[in-house]
Parts: C-alpha cells; structure tokens; sequence
C-alpha cells in the first residue's frame, strides 16, 4: 500500500492540520483589509489637504501660527492614519493565514469595544461589537487557528 505523505500540503484557504477557513475568518479579514483601503483613502485625503494648508501659508494668507498648528495636526493625524492603514492589513493578513495572534489580540479590541458601547448605550455598536466579538471567540476555536 503506498501512502503518499500529502497531508501537510496546504493550498489556498485549505490546511490539512486545521482545515478550511471558516467564513467567519474569512469575512473578518477581509473587513480589515477594507479598512486599510478606507484608512489608505483618508490618508490620500489629509496629503491633499496639507498641501492646500501649505499653499496658503505660502501666499501669506492667514496668520503663521495658525497655519503651523493645521500642518502639525495633520501630520499627527496622518501618522496615526498609516499606522492604523498598517495594523488593519497585519490583522486581515493574519486571519487569512490562520494566525492565532491576530484572532486573540482582535478579540480583546472587540470585548473593550463591546464594554465601551455597554458605558456609553450605543445599541448599534453594542451589537455590531457583540458579532464581532463572537466571530472572532468563534475563530479562535476553529482548528485552522489552532494549528501549532
């Protein structure tokens, strides 16, 4: 009887250890993928508005520190713009790779989000914080993220 050893192969979503991706996995990467595009598009939308901010500081309109302040707002802004345009597609690669730190580190993002929502008595939030919380509880159980 030849056995071939082909069970450690691994293609697409598949993993022979863990399975298939769950759905559940699958939408929540993707959902961080699309919110580094959105993160990437305001950040496009700051750049632009820093460069109108420092052509009006060029014609001599408005006062200095005024304009200094806008420029340094924004540059802070945009740091923090790229930095979450970064973390968001690291998560979304994560849960598309089946790796088990970005479902536990996410899913301690979505519980103090849902405790945040409960203080404040925001019902949209609280359920959408509450699904997600819930797909990403349910991904850490699957297999694919438990693959050693």
């Amino acid at each position: 009887m030849n056995m071939e050893n082909t069970q450690y192969q691994s293609t697409g979503n598949i993993s022979s250890v863990g399975g298939e991706r769950p759905w559940y996995g699958t939408l929540l990467g993707t959902l961080y993928y699309l919110s580094a595009v959105l993160a990437i598009c305001i950040g496009l939308v700051i750049i632009t508005n820093m460069m109108g901010v420092t052509s009006i500081s060029i014609f001599g309109i408005g006062g200095g520190g005024y304009v200094t302040a806008l420029i340094i707002g924004e540059t802070s802004m945009l740091i923090g713009v790229v930095l979450g345009a970064i973390l968001a597609f690291l998560f979304g690669r994560g849960y598309m790779n089946g790796q088990k730190w970005a479902v536990t580190v996410s899913l301690v993002i979505f519980v103090l989000s849902f405790l945040g929502s409960l203080m404040s008595f925001d019902i949209i939030r609280l359920i959408l914080s509450a699904l997600l919380a819930w797909s990403a509880f349910s991904c850490l159980r699957h297999p694919f993220y438990n693959r050693g």
